[in-house]
């Protein structure tokens, strides 16, 4: 899905219903969170070979809001400025071409932690460990498995 009016509609509703859409919760991007990925070593881990961020995107960006899309993935970033410490709102959907778009993980990064490179640092991270998730359940999935 490209069309980007449809996609806004989508983020309004996902935005709208954040906790009952994301089971696991809406993660804090922190010490522990960077610590499951893996991120506060200076040289990438050895298993770093399929860098999801240099895929190709299209960006579309508003006022309030970047929408990353591509073939596999729809991502919201949103600066939130309301409050006291600036924050930024990350939405990460697996992108059906003929589907609605489904809500995979949701993050926050405030504080130290709203960098743009902490903010695609994690955001690399989510995309990697959802790939990664798909393909596991895509193999059991398969009439083979």
């Amino acid at each position: 899905m490209d069309d980007i009016s449809a996609l806004d509609k989508y983020y309004e509703k996902f935005s709208e219903n954040l906790n009952a859409l994301i089971p696991d919760g809406i993660y804090f991007v922190d010490l522990p969170l960077l610590h499951r990925f893996d991120l506060l070593h200076f040289q990438p881990s050895a298993d770093y070979k399929d860098p999801i961020l240099t895929q190709h995107f299209y960006v579309h960006e508003a006022q309030e809001k970047i929408t990353l899309i591509n073939s596999q993935f729809i991502i919201w970033i949103t600066r939130n400025t309301a409050e006291e410490a600036p924050s930024t709102i990350t939405l990460i959907a697996l992108n059906y071409q003929d589907q609605e778009p489904a809500l995979e993980a949701a993050f926050v990064a405030a504080g130290i932690y709203n960098s743009p490179s902490w903010v695609s640092k994690v955001l690399e991270s989510f995309l990697k460990e959802i790939k990664e998730t798909e393909r596991i359940l895509d193999k059991y999935d398969s009439p083979l498995a």
